[in-house]
């Protein structure tokens, strides 16, 4: 393989997954995925719960035991990312000013506009600029987003 193709390559899976981290990130810091982060899955622990009480034979105190344990490790995880989101937003941040340092205004413009493209947080905009504009509906209007961001706590 040429050494050009190479790096294209190479460039190309680095920038991919940038995005995808950019992504995960957006995913994480969702309403909903915040919510349910904040409040705790508990059907996804009382599914596991039951299932180890099941092929464990659990006794009731050993029950008891395991939902406490499990319900305090939820509220450490939920802390834990709650206190790294701010560094991961910077992160993301300063990597998408860095991929824009090496292109065109108009590549800017289109990178911004596909960036945007992404579910508004509110949060995510350039230093200096206020909060983006949330992405209209496709028949032009935001009620979709609007009846969303209102059923919000």
């Amino acid at each position: 393989m040429k050494p050009l193709r190479i790096w294209l390559l190479f460039f190309a899976a680095f920038v991919a997954g940038v995005l995808a981290g950019a992504t995960v990130m957006r995913a994480f810091d969702h309403p909903k995925v915040r919510q349910a982060l904040l409040h705790g899955s508990d059907q996804r622990q009382d599914f596991l719960l039951a299932r180890l009480a099941r092929e464990l034979k659990l006794t009731p105190a050993q029950h008891v035991r395991m939902q406490a344990i499990m319900s305090e490790t939820r509220e450490q995880l939920m802390r834990l990312r709650l206190r790294i989101q701010p560094e991961a937003q910077k992160i993301t941040t300063e990597g998408r000013q860095r991929m824009e340092q090496g292109l065109t205004k108009e590549q800017i413009a289109r990178f911004r506009e596909i960036m945007n493209r992404q579910p508004s947080r509110g949060h995510d905009h350039p230093p200096g600029q206020g909060p983006r504009s949330p992405r209209p509906d496709r028949d032009g209007s935001n009620a979709v987003y609007r009846a969303t961001e209102t059923n919000q706590p």
